[in-house]
Parts: C-alpha cells; structure tokens; sequence
C-alpha cells in the first residue's frame, strides 16, 4: 500500500512462491498476513484454484463484507482451516462510531458459515474504543457468546498519531495520554497499561474489563 494506490501481486507470483517453498524447503502450512486477503473476490478465487493443486494448509485474514458461502467453500477445498476476523466490538454503535463499514449480524453469519464448512475462526477484539460504555461491552460480551469463536485475541485500543480519532479527539468519547511507552500490541497480563479512558470507565477499569473477557473466552488452541 503507498499513499491511495493499492498494489496486489498477482495469483500466479503468489502461486509461484507457495511451490517453491513447498519443494525447496518443504513448507507443508501458510500464514498470508495480507490484511484482508479476500478484498478482491475475482482474484482470491484465482488463488484458491491455484493453491487447490497443493497439499497444503493456510490462514488469512477476512472480513464479513468480502466473503460470501461459496468464497469460503472454495478457500477451504484449498487448504483454508483458519481465518482471522477483525470483529473489533460486538456493539453496532461503537462500530458506526469507527466508520468500521460492516453490521454485527453480518459477521454473526459469516462465522457460522465458516464453523460449517470447517474453518476455524479467530476474532480480534478492541476493547476501549471511543464511546464504550457498560451497555456496549454488554453486547460485546452477548456477541461472544452467540459468536462461539474457536480463538480471540483481546486488546486495548491505541488512538495513533495522524489518524481521525488522535486529531480530533474532542469529537469522539475519549480520552488519551501520549504514553506510547506503554502501548504495545501484546504484553505480560498485569505489566501492560491503558492510554485512553471513556466518560463511563477509568484506564484502569478498561484493563480489567479486557482481562476478564479473554479470560472468559479465551480458548486453547491446538493445530489440526
């Protein structure tokens, strides 16, 4: 990605790698960390069919609005047995606020259509975003439930220099310290801290709102 031009290579360049890793050094499973791998159907159905011929097994991520029941039936015949969703919340609300361009409902059905076809989900969860309050982590946690990931990864939200929410933070339900000392994607639970804070919780109570949802549905995972 540079500036607005989005660049993708190309079926075919990354058929070519996958067999030479696969007959050089015998790579046998892949992680395609594009950031949604399915943002252009025509060209990830060109990928599955290519990848088909292998033996191998992937994860990508996905999200709800770039996939549909066959797209996901065609990834897993091609080796798909996991994919990485970017739920963010469970309240409709906190994600209109984030201009996130997808509905609840939506991502309620595409992982059940996965747990059909046989693809394991994770979702990743922000806890923290602008306008979180007890109601919104309420249907977080509704979601969750409903939801019935096979793994979650559950972090705090980091308003980074340069983006909407930094620059014009009056705007939004936030509150942020320009601690980055502090903001890491993944720490030690209990050594790791909260920049921001909402009209309804305190840093604090932000941290322990997020370590008790992992550990209420954080699962083991264990590879097929």
């Amino acid at each position: 990605m540079w500036g607005k031009i989005l660049r993708m290579r190309s079926p075919q360049n990354i058929f070519e790698e996958v067999r030479m890793l696969k007959n050089r050094y015998n790579y046998e499973s892949f992680m395609f960390f594009d950031d949604t791998m399915t943002v252009d159907r025509k060209r990830m159905q060109k990928i599955c069919k290519l990848l088909k011929s292998f033996n191998i097994i992937y994860r990508c991520f996905i999200r709800s609005d770039t996939v549909d029941r066959k797209m996901l039936k065609l990834m897993r015949e091609s080796g798909c047995i996991e994919v990485g969703m970017g739920l963010e919340s469970g309240s409709q609300h906190i994600l209109d606020i984030v201009n996130k361009g997808i509905r609840v409902k939506e991502n309620i059905k595409v992982i059940k259509w996965c747990k059909d076809i046989g693809i394991r989900v994770k979702g990743f969860i922000i806890i923290g975003l602008p306008g979180e309050n007890r109601e919104t982590i309420k249907e977080t946690i509704d979601f969750l439930t409903q939801a019935t990931l096979d793994d979650i990864d559950v972090t705090i939200y980091i308003p980074y220099p340069g983006s909407l929410i930094y620059k014009e933070k009056e705007k939004f339900d936030i509150h942020f310290k320009d601690d980055y000392g502090h903001a890491w994607f993944k720490g030690k639970p209990g050594l790791y801290k909260s920049l921001i804070s909402t009209s309804a919780f305190k840093s604090e109570e932000i941290v322990k709102i997020r370590d008790e949802i992992e550990k209420r549905f954080k699962k083991q995972w264990s590879p097929r």
